[in-house]
């Protein structure tokens, strides 16, 4: 998965209005974002399946001497596999929260523009992909 910036900060020059700092979200990154948490997420039934095969400690395999520690093997696998079962869980739910996040940004931003566009008739509308960050 890449890095990326979902939240950043400008300034503004005298010319483009004084020196305002400025925050914005880009909606984009948000949905990279969701993205690469659905891509995890698709990756945990391929973690469940390789602890399940491959974290074992039998009879056979070890003998009478580790045949005790399979108890213990049983439990850490259990443990694992809780755990993957709620990372697909968190990331499953957590991309949803950022697809919404990014929706309620945009819907923000698109009220935002009308109002000012209401307020003065000069300025033209603003397309999504020419604000700051796009």
């Amino acid at each position: 998965m890449r890095s990326s910036t979902l939240v950043g900060t400008e300034r503004r020059t005298k010319e483009h209005g004084g020196d305002v700092a400025g925050f914005y979200v880009v909606e984009s990154e948000l949905g990279t974002f969701a993205t690469n948490l659905d891509t995890l997420g698709k990756t945990v039934p391929t973690a469940k399946s390789y602890n399940t095969e491959h974290i074992d400690v039998g009879f056979f395999d070890t003998g009478v001497i580790l045949a005790g520690a399979a108890p213990t093997v049983d439990r850490v696998r259990t443990a694992i596999d809780a755990v993957l079962a709620k990372l697909g869980d968190i990331t499953s739910v957590s991309a949803s929260h950022m697809r919404e996040t990014a929706a309620t940004y945009r819907a923000a931003d698109d009220a935002t523009d009308r109002q000012i566009r209401a307020i003065d008739s000069g300025i033209p509308p603003v397309d999504h992909d020419e604000r700051p960050g796009r």
